[in-house]
Protein backbone atom coordinates (compact mmCIF):
# COMPACT_ATOMS: atom_id res chain seq x y z
CA UNK A 1 0.00 0.00 0.00
CA UNK A 2 1.27 3.46 -0.83
CA UNK A 3 1.50 6.37 1.57
CA UNK A 4 -1.10 8.39 -0.35
CA UNK A 5 -4.58 8.69 1.18
CA UNK A 6 -7.35 6.62 -0.39
CA UNK A 7 -9.28 9.68 -1.57
CA UNK A 8 -6.17 10.89 -3.46
CA UNK A 9 -5.64 7.49 -5.13
CA UNK A 10 -9.27 7.50 -6.33
CA UNK A 11 -9.00 11.13 -7.48
CA UNK A 12 -5.81 10.28 -9.40
CA UNK A 13 -7.54 7.37 -11.12
CA UNK A 14 -10.45 9.59 -12.18
CA UNK A 15 -7.98 12.31 -13.23
CA UNK A 16 -6.23 9.79 -15.48
CA UNK A 17 -9.60 8.98 -17.10
CA UNK A 18 -10.20 12.70 -17.68
CA UNK A 19 -6.74 13.34 -19.13
CA UNK A 20 -6.98 10.30 -21.42
CA UNK A 21 -10.37 11.42 -22.75
CA UNK A 22 -12.23 8.45 -21.29
CA UNK A 23 -14.27 11.04 -19.38
CA UNK A 24 -14.96 13.77 -21.92
CA UNK A 25 -14.99 17.52 -21.26
CA UNK A 26 -18.46 18.89 -20.68
CA UNK A 27 -19.80 15.53 -19.57
CA UNK A 28 -20.72 14.52 -16.01
CA UNK A 29 -17.92 13.30 -13.79
CA UNK A 30 -18.56 10.42 -11.40
CA UNK A 31 -20.95 11.56 -8.68
CA UNK A 32 -20.26 11.12 -5.00
CA UNK A 33 -22.86 8.33 -4.93
CA UNK A 34 -21.19 6.61 -7.85
CA UNK A 35 -17.78 6.88 -6.15
CA UNK A 36 -19.26 5.41 -2.94
CA UNK A 37 -20.74 2.51 -4.91
CA UNK A 38 -17.82 1.82 -7.27
CA UNK A 39 -15.00 2.10 -4.71
CA UNK A 40 -16.89 1.00 -1.57
CA UNK A 41 -15.92 4.11 0.38
CA UNK A 42 -17.74 6.41 2.77
CA UNK A 43 -19.58 9.49 1.53
CA UNK A 44 -16.98 11.68 3.28
CA UNK A 45 -14.23 10.05 1.22
CA UNK A 46 -16.20 10.52 -2.00
CA UNK A 47 -16.72 14.18 -1.12
CA UNK A 48 -12.95 14.57 -0.65
CA UNK A 49 -12.38 12.96 -4.07
CA UNK A 50 -14.63 15.52 -5.77
CA UNK A 51 -12.96 18.31 -3.78
CA UNK A 52 -9.51 17.16 -4.89
CA UNK A 53 -10.59 17.00 -8.55
CA UNK A 54 -12.09 20.48 -8.23
CA UNK A 55 -8.90 21.80 -6.63
CA UNK A 56 -6.90 20.25 -9.49
CA UNK A 57 -9.09 22.16 -11.97
CA UNK A 58 -10.43 19.01 -13.60
CA UNK A 59 -14.10 19.28 -12.64
CA UNK A 60 -16.55 22.02 -11.76
CA UNK A 61 -19.86 21.88 -9.97
CA UNK A 62 -22.69 23.54 -11.85
CA UNK A 63 -25.81 24.22 -9.76
CA UNK A 64 -28.72 22.19 -11.10
CA UNK A 65 -26.48 20.11 -13.36
CA UNK A 66 -24.01 18.40 -11.05
CA UNK A 67 -20.27 17.99 -11.29
CA UNK A 68 -18.92 18.15 -14.83
CA UNK A 69 -15.54 17.54 -16.43
CA UNK A 70 -14.07 20.97 -17.17
CA UNK A 71 -13.30 21.98 -20.70
CA UNK A 72 -9.63 22.65 -21.26
CA UNK A 73 -8.54 26.03 -22.52
CA UNK A 74 -6.77 25.87 -25.86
Amino acid sequence: MTGRPLYRRIADEIADDIRSGKLAAGRPSPSTRQIVRDWSVAMATATKVIGALRADGLVETIPGSGTMVRRRNA
